[in-house]
Order: structure tokens, then C-alpha cells, then sequence
């Protein structure tokens, strides 16, 4: 069933039927396409390219890691993580020619930094700052590949990156979540706000937001309700629901609390 609805999205990708390829080779993708053969390979990668096509950047890097664990290391595939590292909702062959080479230096550190080849990581980034110090996304990118080694150095790339782009939303939030883990909430509160106010769509800053409100013992009712914006914009993601019972718990509301645990267990596969 699963190469089935592949082909069927393989096609549709040819024909430029862009948004349903993307519905079908979602649906193969969630029916585990078989690991053996050209079409699993195929289908990921062309998966892949369509979730940076819709800008759906956090799941395509999801997926090409998912296939670079698997030993599959192309140009092409170089290309497409460069992309999604540069949140730029294209096809490659929509790509500007000026545009390639920092692509490829991009997708060749998100590889690297992916397989875990430190040394290699650190003569990428070296390289990026040198040449690309001023481009968009890049400090943002470059403070995420640094983030479980080094958090202090990778908070301070992602402060470098709103020198460049200041109302950028994933830093914000990034320097936000970061302060939240070290329980620096002040700290932590203004970038949560700021990103807010820079994608008030963004489900994950009203998360961090509302962790931070409550967690913090801020204001624990305005944490409630940035959680439950969470929630509304992003239903489907068990983190947030149980973020909300937690905060749920901290203001006494036991029941409701049961509730979102009870989503957090079912989406999370475990009820």
C-alpha cells in the first residue's frame, strides 16, 4: 500500500501537482515505506523537497536526517538540507545560481553537524562566518548545531543572529527556551514576548511563553491561556498538551490537567 500511494506522489510530483504530491507521499511516508529498493530513496528525497516547498523546514530536515542515517549522502541531497537550513521555501532547480554555493556550504555543515563528525563541524563553521557573517540564518543555524555541545556558545549565536535579523522567530524563541532550561525566567520572558510579536502564528513561542509564565510562577493564568494558543495552533503536538497539564497542575485545576495528560499519552502513542 505504501509504494503504491509513492508512485501515485512520485507522479504528481512530475506533473508540478505539487500539493498532492506532498498529501501522498505523506501518507506513504506514514505507512512505512519499505527500506529496500530505489523507491524508498526516491520517495524520501522528493518528500523532502516538498516540505521545504510548503516551508515545512523543521520536518524535512526530520526527514533527510532520518535518511542520512542511513548512509545516503548526495549533492542533491546536500542541496536540500542547504535549503531547509536557509528556510527558503524552493525547489533546487528554483534556486537563484548566485545562491548555490552558500546553499552547499549550508547543506555540507547540516550534514556533518546530522553525522556527528565534530571536527569537520568545526571547519564548516569556521568557514560560514568567515564568508556568509552577514547572511540570514546563518548564526541562527550554526547556534543549533552548537546547541547540545556547547549551549553558552550557541546562545551567543543565536544573539548574533538578531544583530542580523532582528525579529527573526526561531532565535528568539531558541534564546528564550534556552534561558527557560537554565530557570533564568526574567531572562528568558522578553525573547519569548518578541517572537510573539514578530509570528503571533507560531505555536511553539506561545509554548515558551506560557511555560515560562507559569514554570516561573510569572503569572501562571496568562501562562495558561499562551498554552492553550499553543495548543489550539499545533493540536497535534504531545509536548505542548503536556506542558499545559503541568500548568494546569501549578494552578490547582486538577481535572483539567488529567485531560491534556491524557492527550499527551494518546498522541504519544502509549493510551
Amino acid at each position: 500500500m505504501s509504494l503504491g500511494w509513492a508512485m501515485l506522489g512520485l507522479c504528481e510530483f512530475e506533473t508540478k501537482d505539487y500539493e498532492r504530491a506532498l498529501v501522498h507521499l505523506s501518507r506513504a511516508d506514514d505507512l512505512k515505506i519499505p527500506k529496500q529498493g530505489d523507491y524508498y530513496d526516491v520517495a524520501k528525497y522528493h518528500l523532502a523537497l516538498l516540505l521545504i516547498r510548503s516551508a515545512q523546514f523543521e520536518l524535512a530536515v526530520q526527514e533527510m536526517i532520518e535518511f542520512l542515517q542511513s548512509g545516503k549522502e548526495t549533492p542533491q541531497f546536500t542541496e536540500a538540507m542547504g535549503l531547509a537550513g536557509l528556510r527558503k521555501p524552493l525547489l533546487p532547480k528554483e534556486l537563484p545560481a548566485t545562491e548555490r554555493e552558500v546553499i552547499l556550504d549550508v547543506g555540507r555543515a547540516m550534514c556533518d553537524s546530522a553525522e556527528r563528525r565534530a571536527d569537520a563541524v568545526e571547519n564548516d563553521i569556521r568557514e560560514l562566518l568567515a564568508k556568509y557573517p552577514n547572511v540570514p540564518q546563518i548564526h541562527y543555524m550554526i547556534g543549533a548545531m552548537l546547541l547540545s555541545s556547547d549551549p553558552d556558545r550557541a546562545l551567543s549565536e543565536f544573539k548574533a543572529e538578531l544583530e542580523v535579523s532582528p525579529s527573526h522567530p526561531q532565535a528568539l524563541v531558541a534564546i528564550a527556551q534556552e534561558y527557560f532550561k537554565r530557570g533564568q525566567f526574567e531572562s528568558a520572558l522578553p525573547y519569548a514576548e518578541k517572537a510573539i510579536k514578530a509570528d503571533s502564528g507560531y505555536f511553539t513561542a506561545h509554548a515558551v511563553l506560557g511555560q515560562i509564565l507559569a514554570d516561573g510562577n510569572l503569572d501562571v493564568a496568562r501562562g495558561i491561556r499562551e498554552l492553550q494558543t499553543a495548543v489550539r495552533l499545533a493540536p497535534n503536538q504531545p509536548q505542548v498538551h503536556f506542558a499545559l497539564g503541568t500548568a494546569y497542575v501549578r494552578a490547582g485545576r486538577k481535572e483539567d490537567a488529567a485531560k491534556e495528560r491524557a492527550e499527551f499519552l494518546r498522541l504519544r502513542g502509549q493510551k
